[in-house]
């Protein structure tokens, strides 16, 4: 099948090596567990940042997309607050922030 590639995705939990088939926007992507449309999407990440991500799945018993989502949720209530120009940051009360997040 053309477009096709091989990928070893040993590194994430619950992953083995596999055929990639590019899916696009509004495609349903290929298997038997994709009941909505979806995008597959794969990056390169540092050695770091992939070791997070399976600390983050061991501890919390989620898998990678939930994990995901997640960060992408978050992400976005950050943008659309700093936008909105309120402090967006972590606090041990609801009156005292301890950590402010720039840079987002």
């Amino acid at each position: 099948m053309a477009n096709e590639t091989t990928a070893d995705h040993t590194n994430l939990p619950g992953l083995s090596s596999s055929v990639v088939r590019p899916v696009g926007l509004g495609q349903r992507s290929p298997g038997p567990y994709s009941p909505r449309f979806e995008t597959r999407i794969i990056i390169d990440l540092p050695r770091e940042d992939s070791e997070a991500i399976n600390q983050l799945v061991e501890e919390t018993g989620e898998d990678l997309k939930e994990i995901i989502q997640k960060a992408l949720a978050l992400y976005k209530a950050t943008k659309e607050a700093i936008r909105q120009g309120k402090v967006v940051g972590i606090a041990s009360s609801e009156d005292s922030l301890e950590t402010q997040f720039v840079g987002l």
